[in-house]
């Protein structure tokens, strides 16, 4: 009896805990998914030794409000091969998780040192990713969470080979160095390296505005229509809730950039998916009041009266941001203004 009452808790708990964990498991079992955001590595000079530095596995767990009990994560990470690298003193955590106001779980994690030439001293930037590692190491993570106090239910367990170069592209793109995202790419790095909720090289390239970072992606044959997923919302690490579904192309309508739009269009994007809003790129554009961005949606396609979750137009949200050359182009091609009230005949 004590053991379908766990399993009953552990149902209820997989219905609570949406932001950290999702049914089913690769095996198709009963265990439940464990959640990331914002997993990435880093590689930081030492304080005290000059030429030794330190790899670390830094990510957060959201931890939903009004978890009915306390949750054991555990977990372990390492470098394989090591290389040159030596285990750090500690690779192995334990914490007990207590959703009380919803906050986020941190872990930043030592996982390997590897001791360099003596540069300019002990704060001096890390030497590229690329001379520090080799194409074939990877980060193994192994993650477990647990009822407290008891190891008789499992609620997830997950593992993770993660390939260095291609976090290290995710880091690249998002700052816009493109010397770096070659170096990376001609070294083996994964163009289609994405984080656990599929933020993508492609999306962070487009985040930070270079079109040379974006073209090299889709030349070396990035998936240009992957969703950064989450249901119904991804949470970001400032705890905001970010509508789920966004695609490389929102990201860059949004950011008004129209080289970035024109390439990722000439790609294949496609101008009407949508995120869990029902916000799409033109919603974006034209929320933003990029012309240019808006005029190559409406080019390729774009349902110029797509309404949201609200039930605001395209032409609405510009009207009401003020964006008067956005206003006169959607009307130019049959837009209109839908607003909420709309619906009920105000």
């Amino acid at each position: 009896m004590k053991k379908f009452a766990l399993l009953a808790l552990a149902v209820t708990l997989s219905m609570i805990i949406g932001d950290c964990v999702s049914a089913q498991d690769e095996r198709g079992g009963s265990m439940l998914r464990i959640g990331l955001s914002g997993e990435r590595f880093i590689v930081e000079p030492d304080e005290v030794y000059p030429g030794r530095y330190t790899l670390f596995w830094e990510f957060s767990i959201p931890v939903p409000a009004r978890i009915p009990v306390a949750l054991n994560l555990a977990g372990e990470c390492s470098l394989t091969p090591l290389g040159r690298w030596t285990t750090a003193g500690k690779d192995r955590f334990g914490r007990r998780l207590h959703g009380v106001d919803g906050r986020f779980y941190y872990e930043k994690l030592p996982v390997a040192t590897i001791d360099l030439p003596e540069g300019s001293g002990a704060k001096s930037p890390p030497p590229p990713i690329p001379s520090m590692f080799t194409a074939d190491q990877a980060l193994k993570v192994k993650l477990r969470i647990t009822l407290s106090g008891t190891q008789a239910v499992t609620l997830g367990e997950q593992e993770y080979s993660l390939n260095i170069f291609s976090y290290a592209l995710l880091d690249a793109a998002g700052a816009g160095d493109l010397s770096a995202v070659t170096d990376l790419v001609a070294k083996g790095a994964n163009v289609d390296a994405a984080t656990d909720l599929n933020w993508t090289a492609l999306m962070a390239a487009c985040s930070s505005g270079n079109p040379a970072i974006v073209r090299l992606l889709l030349d070396k044959g990035a998936q240009v229509n992957v969703r950064h997923n989450g249901f119904p919302f991804i949470m970001s690490d400032l705890g905001n809730r970010v509508p789920a579904g966004g695609t490389a192309l929102m990201i860059a309508a949004y950011g008004g950039n129209p080289e970035i739009v024109r390439l990722l269009l000439a790609a294949g994007a496609k101008p009407n998916y949508e995120r869990t809003d029902h916000w799409t790129a033109l919603t974006l554009a034209s929320y933003t009041g990029s012309v240019p961005a808006v005029r190559l949606l409406l080019d390729h396609g774009a349902r110029v009266n797509q309404l949201d979750q609200s039930g605001y137009s395209p032409m609405a949200l510009a009207m009401i941001n003020g964006n008067g050359g956005v206003v006169r182009l959607l009307k130019a091609h049959g837009g209109a203004i839908r607003v909420p009230w709309d619906r009920w005949g105000d």
